[in-house]
């Protein structure tokens, strides 16, 4: 039976508590209504309406079987509270695969949707090790008497493309931790997990953001594409500043001054 990926994102989710802090944010719980099992729940995503979730949940299913599957986004309170339930829906797998781009958007009010898109695992995937650093982080974020800085975190996504309906989606693989108040973050090592296994061919964005705390949208600092062959050629050779190996960082194209570089600390696939 064919195996999928399946990816939740969300438009114009409603604040349904008085205060939307920084400890607020929204979570999905993936229920199969065949079996009235719960597949697992996303991370929860703060200081945002548009939630776009890296938590990928995956099933086996047919097109010969009816495979009903509910979702169910909540606003999460914090420590202590109890979670709100904002939206309820309910998709059946197969008319997922089925549509233009494997793609099915739920409007559940006047501006907000909920986006499911099923991915078949029909290639080899693999996983990577990596570690990323940046350099000279433009800072966005000036503050008061110009001592504030900015708070990077950065995005992985992977480019899919469906020439048969002519579209190019990027789906999230990885958000990193929140470095507060530097201009030179230097972030965690991390996993990615079920990367299509074409180190040439697989292209990934990159992007640094701004980390702008309570009800503001982070704001995008910089960005660049590559693919997994380019981070393991730009692997640091000069311990963890190599800005001879340092990929520079854009906001609309390379035209524009740079407004930072990434350094490649670790790059490893993983047996």
């Amino acid at each position: 039976m064919p195996r999928y990926q399946l990816l939740v994102r969300c438009e114009n989710v409603p604040v349904v508590t008085r205060f939307w802090e920084s400890s607020y944010g929204t979570y999905v719980t993936l229920i199969d209504k065949t079996t009235q099992t719960t597949l697992g729940q996303t991370e929860i995503v703060s200081n945002t309406q548009h939630p776009e979730y890296v938590t990928a949940f995956f099933l086996e299913t047919d097109s010969t079987v009816y495979h009903p599957l509910q979702l169910i986004v909540y606003q999460d309170a914090g420590i202590g509270r109890d979670a709100t339930a904002i939206w309820q829906a309910q998709i059946e797998a197969t008319e997922v695969v089925q549509s233009p781009g494997h793609e099915q958007i739920l409007e559940l009010s006047k501006t907000g949707k909920i986006i499911v898109r099923m991915i078949e695992m029909t290639s080899p995937t693999t996983n990577w090790q990596f570690q990323l650093r940046a350099l000279d982080v433009q800072n966005v974020e000036p503050g008061w008497f110009g001592l504030g800085r900015s708070d990077p975190f950065l995005e992985i996504a992977q480019k899919s493309v469906d020439p048969a309906v002519g579209w190019v989606r990027w789906h999230l693989l990885y958000r990193s931790e929140i470095i507060h108040d530097h201009l030179n973050p230097y972030w965690e090592p991390f996993m990615l997990q079920h990367v299509t296994a074409d180190p040439i061919h697989t292209i990934l964005r990159i992007r640094v953001y701004d980390d702008n705390g309570k009800r503001k949208a982070p704001k995008l600092i910089g960005e660049c594409e590559t693919t997994l062959d380019q981070l393991k050629e730009q692997l640091s050779q000069r311990g963890n500043a190599d800005r001879e190996k340092a990929m520079p960082l854009y906001r609309n194209g390379k035209t524009e001054k740079t407004r930072g570089w990434l350094v490649v600390l670790q790059a490893n696939q993983v047996e």
